[in-house]
């Protein structure tokens, strides 16, 4: 389904790594992460999350969707 226009404010097609929020005067009420942090080092990814979060509004959110697959059962995306 499409979203209603004016849903989406921003969209940044930048590395995690070097993603800077746009503007403090801004807050983001969402900030959706799919299937990327596993490319990052753990002190990006950390880093990335602390700016994320400081750059959200006081009910916004961090959405984090990331899969993980155990070798023995072959590859699984979006299944619990």
């Amino acid at each position: 389904a499409a979203l209603p226009p004016g849903s989406v404010r921003h969209v940044s097609a930048v590395g995690l790594q070097d993603w800077c929020p746009t503007s403090a005067n801004e807050p983001y009420p969402l900030i959706w992460v799919q299937w990327v942090l596993l490319y990052l080092t753990d002190d990006d990814s950390v880093a990335f999350l602390r700016r994320a979060g400081h750059s959200l509004a006081p009910d916004g959110y961090v959405v984090v969707k990331e899969s993980v697959a155990k070798a023995s059962r072959g590859w699984r995306a979006d299944e619990a």
